[in-house]
């Protein structure tokens, strides 16, 4: 949990930035799903290279 938590009341990764999650809730609900596809597809990628590096 970060320091955030405690004063925003939410948790926030610390790896995003505040202005891209800012920017986000400006967002119409049909393209944070949008977002949230292409957030998913670089989470697959990201899987897909950490288990295919060799041991």
């Amino acid at each position: 949990m970060s320091p955030n938590y405690l004063l925003n009341g939410a948790m926030h990764p610390e790896n995003i930035p505040l202005d891209i999650a800012a920017d986000i809730t400006k967002c119409k609900g049909e393209d944070i799903e949008v977002i949230a596809e292409i957030v998913k597809i670089y989470v697959e990628k990201a899987n897909k290279d950490v288990t295919s590096r060799p041991k």
